[in-house]
């Protein structure tokens, strides 16, 4: 989205398993004349410049690295810049620079499983308190409530549905994971499983919205 005629804002599809294609994106951005600003949750934000060749090192963010004035964070900063980076923009799971070394394959922080997947233990939480609650009101209505009720017998389709598109993501993100951290498969196609995540990532979040509109008005 253009706003402006200096401002650019992305859809942030990007997790901490897509720091190499991120570097890429933001270069390939470079080279159209836009560069990169800051970066959130949901957006990458640009600014226009010049079209040029330029070489990001995206880092996973860790708590204890950034953001505060703890020895680690100011040790972490002091390594970057020896490392010729100049820091441009972060959140809490990338810090973005550009790469002023000759150094094109630059270490990252490791990536840790349960930090990587935490996000799902979440989640089967949330299932699992729905799902409770599913079963509580069809017995105290003789299951009766799910068979006639029309908004129920929407509601969890699009539960299910949920849960498949979950289940999807997941596998996609861990066959990334073992082939990123644990290189078990060197043919793997890092970008096709990113575009599949990211289109299941959107259809999640449209069957979230369409359940809330249905629990709200219908």
């Amino acid at each position: 989205m253009l706003i402006g005629k200096n401002k650019l804002k992305k859809h942030n599809s990007f997790d901490v398993l897509d720091a190499d294609l991120l570097e890429n994106y933001l270069s390939e951005m470079a080279l159209k004349g836009w560069m990169i600003s800051d970066i959130s949750i949901r957006n990458l934000t640009f600014e226009r410049i010049d079209p040029k060749v330029v070489n990001f090192f995206v880092d996973i963010t860790k708590k204890n690295l950034v953001g505060n004035n703890s020895v680690q964070a100011l040790e972490y900063t002091k390594s970057c810049q020896e490392k010729n980076l100049e820091l441009i923009c972060g959140n809490e799971k990338f810090q973005i620079f550009i790469n002023n070394s000759d150094n094109k394959n630059l270490d990252r922080q490791k990536l840790n499983f349960i930090n990587v997947f935490k996000e799902y233990f979440y989640m089967i939480f949330t299932f699992f308190i729905i799902i409770l609650n599913i079963y509580l009101i069809s017995t105290k209505q003789n299951g009766l409530i799910i068979i006639t009720d029309n908004r129920m017998l929407i509601l969890l389709f699009l539960f299910i549905l949920a849960i498949f598109i979950n289940i999807s993501i997941f596998i996609l993100k861990l066959k990334k994971y073992n082939a990123i951290v644990k290189n078990k498969d060197l043919n793997f196609d890092i970008w096709d499983n990113f575009k599949k995540k990211s289109f299941y990532t959107k259809l999640l979040s449209n069957t979230g919205t369409l359940a809330i509109i249905m629990t709200i008005f219908l």
